[in-house]
């Protein structure tokens, strides 16, 4: 879902995590411009919220 919007994020999935959870991991450089987190960060709170993990 995120990368058909232009974000790559990798999920960390267990066992490296514990059971029933999950981290999402993304990379930041320090070429990204503030628009580029500003936009990335408005698609992965749209994709979380139509997921229901966050209201």
């Amino acid at each position: 879902m995120a990368l058909d919007e232009g974000v790559f994020v990798t999920p960390v999935i267990p066992p490296a995590v514990p059971e029933n959870s999950v981290i999402i991991r993304f990379a930041l450089m320090a070429t990204h411009t503030q628009d580029q987190l500003d936009k990335a960060i408005d698609i992965l709170t749209g994709i979380f919220r139509k997921l229901e993990i966050i209201k």
